[in-house]
Protein backbone atom coordinates (compact mmCIF):
# COMPACT_ATOMS: atom_id res chain seq x y z
CA UNK A 1 0.00 0.00 0.00
CA UNK A 2 2.82 2.44 0.86
CA UNK A 3 4.51 1.73 -2.48
CA UNK A 4 1.22 2.32 -4.33
CA UNK A 5 0.77 5.66 -2.55
CA UNK A 6 4.34 6.70 -3.34
CA UNK A 7 3.84 5.90 -7.03
CA UNK A 8 0.58 7.88 -7.06
CA UNK A 9 2.28 10.83 -5.36
CA UNK A 10 5.16 10.74 -7.84
CA UNK A 11 2.79 10.64 -10.81
CA UNK A 12 0.68 13.51 -9.45
CA UNK A 13 3.80 15.60 -8.75
CA UNK A 14 5.13 14.94 -12.24
CA UNK A 15 1.84 16.09 -13.77
CA UNK A 16 1.64 19.22 -11.63
CA UNK A 17 5.19 20.33 -12.45
CA UNK A 18 4.46 20.21 -16.20
CA UNK A 19 1.90 22.96 -15.64
CA UNK A 20 3.43 24.94 -12.79
CA UNK A 21 7.12 25.12 -13.69
CA UNK A 22 6.88 26.48 -17.27
CA UNK A 23 4.27 29.02 -16.14
CA UNK A 24 6.36 30.22 -13.20
CA UNK A 25 9.47 30.49 -15.35
CA UNK A 26 7.67 32.53 -18.02
CA UNK A 27 6.22 34.75 -15.31
CA UNK A 28 9.66 35.27 -13.77
CA UNK A 29 10.89 36.94 -16.95
CA UNK A 30 8.31 39.70 -16.42
CA UNK A 31 9.77 40.57 -13.03
CA UNK A 32 13.47 40.31 -13.84
CA UNK A 33 16.18 40.87 -11.30
CA UNK A 34 18.35 41.62 -14.30
CA UNK A 35 21.05 44.12 -15.12
CA UNK A 36 20.39 44.67 -18.81
CA UNK A 37 19.84 43.09 -22.20
CA UNK A 38 22.67 40.58 -21.86
CA UNK A 39 21.39 39.38 -18.50
CA UNK A 40 17.80 39.09 -19.76
CA UNK A 41 18.97 37.21 -22.86
CA UNK A 42 20.81 34.62 -20.80
CA UNK A 43 17.78 34.20 -18.54
CA UNK A 44 15.50 33.85 -21.58
CA UNK A 45 17.73 31.16 -23.10
CA UNK A 46 17.73 29.31 -19.78
CA UNK A 47 13.93 29.44 -19.47
CA UNK A 48 13.40 28.37 -23.09
CA UNK A 49 15.77 25.43 -22.66
CA UNK A 50 13.63 24.19 -19.76
CA UNK A 51 10.41 24.66 -21.75
CA UNK A 52 12.01 22.81 -24.68
CA UNK A 53 12.93 20.00 -22.27
CA UNK A 54 9.32 19.72 -21.12
CA UNK A 55 8.19 19.65 -24.75
CA UNK A 56 10.48 16.94 -26.12
CA UNK A 57 11.44 14.91 -23.03
CA UNK A 58 8.21 14.64 -21.02
CA UNK A 59 5.28 12.40 -21.88
CA UNK A 60 1.98 14.30 -22.08
CA UNK A 61 -0.43 11.37 -22.04
CA UNK A 62 -1.67 12.33 -18.56
CA UNK A 63 -2.70 15.93 -19.33
CA UNK A 64 -3.18 15.51 -23.07
CA UNK A 65 -1.14 16.53 -26.09
CA UNK A 66 -3.23 19.72 -26.44
CA UNK A 67 -1.61 21.03 -23.25
CA UNK A 68 1.78 20.12 -24.60
CA UNK A 69 1.45 22.44 -27.57
CA UNK A 70 -0.86 25.16 -26.26
CA UNK A 71 0.42 25.63 -22.72
CA UNK A 72 4.12 25.44 -23.52
CA UNK A 73 3.55 27.66 -26.55
CA UNK A 74 1.79 30.26 -24.38
CA UNK A 75 4.59 30.12 -21.80
CA UNK A 76 7.29 30.56 -24.45
CA UNK A 77 5.39 33.43 -26.10
CA UNK A 78 4.61 35.19 -22.82
CA UNK A 79 8.20 34.87 -21.66
CA UNK A 80 9.50 36.28 -24.92
CA UNK A 81 7.17 39.29 -24.69
CA UNK A 82 8.90 40.26 -21.47
CA UNK A 83 11.66 41.75 -23.62
CA UNK A 84 9.63 44.99 -23.48
CA UNK A 85 10.74 45.28 -19.87
CA UNK A 86 14.30 45.61 -21.09
CA UNK A 87 13.57 47.73 -24.16
CA UNK A 88 11.86 50.32 -21.99
CA UNK A 89 15.10 50.85 -20.13
CA UNK A 90 13.89 49.67 -16.75
CA UNK A 91 17.18 47.95 -15.95
CA UNK A 92 20.79 49.12 -16.00
CA UNK A 93 23.44 47.42 -18.12
CA UNK A 94 25.49 44.49 -16.87
CA UNK A 95 25.05 40.82 -15.92
CA UNK A 96 23.37 39.78 -12.68
CA UNK A 97 25.12 37.09 -10.61
CA UNK A 98 21.98 34.89 -10.53
CA UNK A 99 22.16 34.55 -14.28
CA UNK A 100 24.90 31.98 -13.85
CA UNK A 101 22.09 29.58 -12.91
CA UNK A 102 20.59 30.15 -16.36
CA UNK A 103 23.79 28.90 -17.93
CA UNK A 104 23.54 25.71 -15.87
CA UNK A 105 19.94 25.31 -17.02
CA UNK A 106 21.05 25.61 -20.63
CA UNK A 107 23.76 22.99 -20.18
CA UNK A 108 21.56 20.40 -18.46
CA UNK A 109 18.04 20.94 -19.83
CA UNK A 110 19.22 22.05 -23.25
CA UNK A 111 21.57 19.09 -23.51
CA UNK A 112 18.83 16.65 -22.58
CA UNK A 113 16.43 18.27 -25.03
CA UNK A 114 18.98 17.82 -27.82
CA UNK A 115 19.51 14.23 -26.73
CA UNK A 116 15.76 13.67 -26.90
CA UNK A 117 15.65 15.16 -30.39
CA UNK A 118 18.40 12.77 -31.46
CA UNK A 119 16.20 9.97 -30.14
CA UNK A 120 13.95 10.45 -33.17
CA UNK A 121 16.61 8.86 -35.38
CA UNK A 122 16.13 5.18 -36.06
CA UNK A 123 19.47 3.30 -35.91
CA UNK A 124 20.44 0.76 -38.54
CA UNK A 125 19.29 -2.83 -38.23
CA UNK A 126 15.60 -2.17 -37.57
CA UNK A 127 12.87 -4.78 -38.07
CA UNK A 128 9.67 -4.04 -39.98
CA UNK A 129 6.36 -4.74 -38.24
CA UNK A 130 2.70 -3.80 -38.54
CA UNK A 131 1.21 -1.64 -35.82
CA UNK A 132 -0.51 -4.01 -33.34
CA UNK A 133 -3.46 -1.74 -32.41
CA UNK A 134 -6.21 -0.65 -34.78
CA UNK A 135 -9.13 0.94 -32.98
CA UNK A 136 -8.59 4.65 -32.37
CA UNK A 137 -5.74 7.00 -31.59
CA UNK A 138 -2.67 5.82 -29.70
CA UNK A 139 0.18 7.71 -28.06
CA UNK A 140 3.69 6.47 -27.41
CA UNK A 141 4.63 7.03 -23.76
CA UNK A 142 8.08 5.46 -23.96
CA UNK A 143 9.90 5.11 -27.26
CA UNK A 144 12.93 6.30 -29.19
CA UNK A 145 16.64 5.63 -29.43
CA UNK A 146 17.96 7.69 -26.49
CA UNK A 147 17.38 7.52 -22.74
CA UNK A 148 15.87 11.03 -22.72
CA UNK A 149 12.72 9.68 -24.41
CA UNK A 150 12.86 5.98 -23.58
CA UNK A 151 13.65 4.65 -20.11
CA UNK A 152 13.86 1.11 -21.54
CA UNK A 153 17.32 1.97 -22.87
CA UNK A 154 18.89 0.66 -19.68
CA UNK A 155 17.64 -2.88 -20.38
CA UNK A 156 19.63 -4.80 -23.06
CA UNK A 157 16.60 -6.71 -24.37
CA UNK A 158 14.33 -3.65 -24.37
CA UNK A 159 16.70 -1.02 -25.71
CA UNK A 160 14.17 0.16 -28.30
CA UNK A 161 10.98 -1.00 -26.57
CA UNK A 162 7.79 1.01 -26.86
CA UNK A 163 4.89 1.58 -24.43
CA UNK A 164 1.57 2.65 -25.95
CA UNK A 165 -1.67 4.04 -24.52
CA UNK A 166 -4.94 4.97 -26.22
CA UNK A 167 -6.01 8.62 -26.24
CA UNK A 168 -9.13 10.61 -27.06
CA UNK A 169 -9.32 13.66 -29.31
CA UNK A 170 -7.70 15.83 -26.63
CA UNK A 171 -4.84 13.42 -26.10
CA UNK A 172 -6.12 12.16 -22.73
CA UNK A 173 -5.67 8.45 -22.01
CA UNK A 174 -8.39 7.87 -19.40
CA UNK A 175 -11.52 9.21 -17.70
CA UNK A 176 -10.12 11.12 -14.76
CA UNK A 177 -6.49 11.85 -13.96
CA UNK A 178 -5.12 8.75 -12.21
CA UNK A 179 -8.06 6.35 -11.77
CA UNK A 180 -7.42 3.05 -10.02
CA UNK A 181 -10.14 1.27 -12.03
CA UNK A 182 -8.42 -0.17 -15.11
CA UNK A 183 -11.69 -0.02 -17.07
CA UNK A 184 -11.46 3.79 -17.06
CA UNK A 185 -8.40 3.68 -19.32
CA UNK A 186 -9.37 3.87 -22.98
CA UNK A 187 -6.89 1.22 -24.10
CA UNK A 188 -8.02 -1.44 -21.65
CA UNK A 189 -9.56 -4.37 -23.54
CA UNK A 190 -8.50 -3.20 -27.01
CA UNK A 191 -7.65 -6.13 -29.31
CA UNK A 192 -3.93 -6.75 -29.84
CA UNK A 193 -3.06 -7.89 -33.37
CA UNK A 194 -0.01 -9.87 -34.34
CA UNK A 195 2.47 -7.42 -35.93
CA UNK A 196 4.11 -10.14 -37.99
CA UNK A 197 3.91 -13.70 -39.29
CA UNK A 198 5.63 -16.31 -37.20
CA UNK A 199 5.37 -18.95 -34.53
CA UNK A 200 4.40 -18.39 -30.92
CA UNK A 201 7.28 -19.55 -28.72
CA UNK A 202 5.87 -18.43 -25.39
CA UNK A 203 2.48 -17.31 -24.11
CA UNK A 204 1.10 -16.51 -20.68
CA UNK A 205 -2.44 -15.34 -20.04
CA UNK A 206 -3.55 -16.15 -16.49
CA UNK A 207 -1.92 -13.38 -14.43
CA UNK A 208 -4.51 -11.07 -12.89
CA UNK A 209 -4.80 -7.37 -13.72
CA UNK A 210 -4.31 -5.35 -10.51
CA UNK A 211 -5.75 -1.86 -10.05
CA UNK A 212 -3.57 1.06 -11.10
CA UNK A 213 -0.88 2.01 -10.16
CA UNK A 214 -0.03 -1.35 -8.55
CA UNK A 215 2.98 -3.10 -10.09
CA UNK A 216 3.93 -6.78 -10.06
CA UNK A 217 7.72 -7.12 -9.81
CA UNK A 218 7.50 -10.89 -9.42
CA UNK A 219 6.05 -11.23 -12.95
CA UNK A 220 7.34 -8.08 -14.70
CA UNK A 221 6.13 -9.08 -18.18
CA UNK A 222 2.74 -10.10 -16.82
CA UNK A 223 0.69 -11.86 -19.43
CA UNK A 224 2.59 -11.84 -22.70
CA UNK A 225 3.03 -13.34 -26.15
CA UNK A 226 6.41 -13.96 -27.78
CA UNK A 227 6.49 -14.54 -31.55
CA UNK A 228 9.51 -15.88 -33.45
CA UNK A 229 9.59 -14.22 -36.88
CA UNK A 230 12.34 -13.98 -39.51
CA UNK A 231 15.27 -14.22 -37.12
CA UNK A 232 13.83 -12.00 -34.41
CA UNK A 233 11.55 -12.40 -31.43
CA UNK A 234 8.66 -9.97 -30.95
CA UNK A 235 7.33 -9.49 -27.41
CA UNK A 236 3.83 -8.17 -26.66
CA UNK A 237 3.49 -7.63 -22.91
CA UNK A 238 0.77 -6.85 -20.32
CA UNK A 239 -2.35 -8.35 -22.02
CA UNK A 240 -5.56 -8.63 -19.99
CA UNK A 241 -5.97 -11.72 -17.87
CA UNK A 242 -7.76 -14.46 -19.80
CA UNK A 243 -7.53 -12.67 -23.16
CA UNK A 244 -4.51 -14.41 -24.73
CA UNK A 245 -5.79 -16.50 -27.65
CA UNK A 246 -2.63 -18.29 -28.74
CA UNK A 247 -0.39 -20.98 -27.30
CA UNK A 248 3.23 -22.02 -27.86
CA UNK A 249 3.62 -23.70 -31.23
CA UNK A 250 0.74 -21.81 -32.89
CA UNK A 251 1.41 -20.13 -36.23
CA UNK A 252 0.13 -16.57 -36.48
CA UNK A 253 -0.38 -14.20 -39.38
CA UNK A 254 -0.11 -10.40 -39.44
CA UNK A 255 -3.39 -8.93 -38.20
CA UNK A 256 -4.44 -12.01 -36.25
CA UNK A 257 -5.82 -11.20 -32.79
CA UNK A 258 -3.56 -12.63 -30.09
CA UNK A 259 -5.05 -10.99 -27.00
CA UNK A 260 -6.38 -7.77 -25.45
CA UNK A 261 -4.60 -4.91 -23.72
CA UNK A 262 -4.49 -5.19 -19.93
CA UNK A 263 -2.54 -4.13 -16.85
CA UNK A 264 -0.75 -7.28 -15.75
CA UNK A 265 2.87 -7.36 -14.64
CA UNK A 266 5.16 -4.42 -13.92
CA UNK A 267 2.68 -1.84 -15.17
CA UNK A 268 1.44 1.31 -13.44
CA UNK A 269 -1.56 1.58 -15.78
CA UNK A 270 -3.04 -0.29 -18.78
CA UNK A 271 -0.82 -0.11 -21.84
CA UNK A 272 0.80 -2.28 -24.50
CA UNK A 273 4.52 -2.94 -24.35
CA UNK A 274 6.26 -4.00 -27.58
CA UNK A 275 9.87 -4.82 -28.26
CA UNK A 276 11.92 -6.96 -30.63
CA UNK A 277 15.05 -9.03 -29.96
CA UNK A 278 17.65 -10.73 -32.15
CA UNK A 279 20.32 -13.24 -31.18
CA UNK A 280 23.89 -11.96 -31.49
CA UNK A 281 26.39 -14.75 -32.10
CA UNK A 282 29.27 -12.50 -31.08
CA UNK A 283 27.64 -11.71 -27.73
CA UNK A 284 26.05 -15.14 -27.25
CA UNK A 285 22.77 -13.56 -26.18
CA UNK A 286 19.67 -11.71 -27.38
CA UNK A 287 19.71 -7.91 -27.71
CA UNK A 288 17.02 -5.37 -28.47
CA UNK A 289 16.68 -3.93 -31.98
CA UNK A 290 14.82 -0.89 -33.36
CA UNK A 291 11.31 -1.36 -34.73
CA UNK A 292 9.68 0.41 -37.65
CA UNK A 293 5.91 0.10 -37.73
CA UNK A 294 4.64 0.33 -41.28
CA UNK A 295 7.90 2.05 -42.15
CA UNK A 296 7.80 4.56 -39.27
CA UNK A 297 9.97 4.87 -36.19
CA UNK A 298 7.93 6.03 -33.21
CA UNK A 299 9.22 8.08 -30.27
CA UNK A 300 7.74 9.50 -27.10
CA UNK A 301 4.59 11.56 -27.79
CA UNK A 302 4.19 10.14 -31.30
CA UNK A 303 0.50 9.64 -32.06
CA UNK A 304 -0.96 7.01 -34.39
CA UNK A 305 -4.51 7.36 -35.64
CA UNK A 306 -5.15 3.71 -36.46
CA UNK A 307 -7.93 2.74 -38.83
CA UNK A 308 -8.04 2.39 -42.58
CA UNK A 309 -5.17 4.88 -42.69
CA UNK A 310 -2.42 5.53 -40.15
CA UNK A 311 -1.57 9.17 -39.55
CA UNK A 312 1.55 9.68 -37.51
CA UNK A 313 2.39 12.81 -35.51
CA UNK A 314 5.95 13.01 -34.20
CA UNK A 315 6.93 16.08 -32.17
CA UNK A 316 4.12 17.99 -33.84
CA UNK A 317 4.85 17.06 -37.45
CA UNK A 318 2.06 15.33 -39.33
CA UNK A 319 2.67 12.66 -41.92
CA UNK A 320 0.52 10.08 -43.65
CA UNK A 321 1.43 6.50 -44.35
CA UNK A 322 0.05 4.30 -47.08
CA UNK A 323 -3.29 2.61 -46.64
CA UNK A 324 -3.32 -0.83 -45.13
Amino acid sequence: MKRQLSISTLMATNTLTKIAVPGCLADSLWYPQTSGVSDWTLRWIGVMSIIAWYFVCCSWHDLGRVWRHVWLGVCAFAGTLSVVQVQQGQTPPGIHADTVMSLLFVLWFGGNALNAWRGRRCPDGSVQLSFPLRHGSYMVVQGGSTSSVNYHRRHPLQTYAMDVVKVNRWGRRCRGLFPSQVERYFIYGDPVYSPCAGQVVHAEGNIKDPPAPHTDHVNPAGNHVVIQSDGCRVVLAHPRCGSVRVAPGDRVLPGQIVGEVGNSGNSTEPHLHVHAEVYRDDLKRYVGVPIRFNGRFFVRNSVVHAGTTDRILTFGSRRKSAER
